[in-house]
């Protein structure tokens, strides 16, 4: 079992971005060579946290590729910038990353951003 840790920043507030995708070149360190189409990656635990030095957004939201923000749209919940992480799945869970994408409802050009462990 393995641990890795990730600091994923938010583009565009309003402009949902695929978790796997994010993760882009450190995509190799889960044993996935391309994170693209081609491979599914599945973390036995993910857990999921707004950075606590967020400052300009108040939520980093978690949902589907058709999330929209203003209206919570396929948002499956909201992260409050300064909470404890949440934990998706538990050992043997087998949780598929590519299936999650990420927003927030304020800030550009990577100054917010989301902490992402996945056990594997």
């Amino acid at each position: 079992m393995s641990i890795h840790c990730f600091s994923l920043a938010v583009t565009t507030a309003g402009t949902p971005q695929q978790l796997i995708e994010s993760i882009g070149s450190q995509i190799t360190m889960l044993g996935v060579t391309s994170a693209v189409g081609s491979a599914t990656l599945r973390g036995f635990q993910i857990q999921l946290q707004a950075c606590p030095t967020n400052t300009a957004a108040k939520n980093v939201y978690v949902g589907n590729r058709g999330m929209v923000v203003s209206t919570k749209a396929g948002c499956g919940f909201s992260l409050l910038t300064g909470t404890q992480p949440i934990s998706l799945g538990q050992f043997g869970g087998a949780e598929d990353i590519s299936d999650l994408w990420f927003d927030t409802d304020a800030g550009t050009n990577g100054t917010e951003k989301i902490l992402v462990t996945v056990v594997s």
